[in-house]
């Protein structure tokens, strides 16, 4: 598929998810791209499906709202992604001291 064109994962991304294998963090790995194909292909839908809407009506706001749309399901998925592997996601304040 990909001898005519560019392919779809470079030689040094297929070596870094490769390494995974056998590693604690395989599972891990293996569900954030899982998650990230599939929010991926959802917001793909989506913008065909906004664009489809409002290509004549209103094209900025519907790319801004996609936009908002996009930037929290990204937060989500990687604050999701952070807590299972065990980090925080709460922002410490200035002054706090942890022992």
């Amino acid at each position: 598929q990909e001898e005519g064109g560019e392919p779809i994962f470079t030689v040094e991304l297929l070596m870094r998810i490769i390494r995974f294998y056998g590693n604690s963090a395989q599972s891990m790995a293996s569900n954030y791209l899982e998650q990230s194909l599939a929010l991926f292909t959802e917001q793909q839908e989506m913008l065909q499906d906004q664009v489809k809407q409002t290509v004549v009506d209103k094209p900025l706001t519907a790319m801004s709202e996609l936009t908002e749309k996009n930037v929290k399901l990204w937060k989500d998925m990687q604050n999701n992604f952070l807590t299972l592997s065990g980090f925080t996601t709460e922002p410490t304040k200035k002054g706090d001291t942890k022992d």
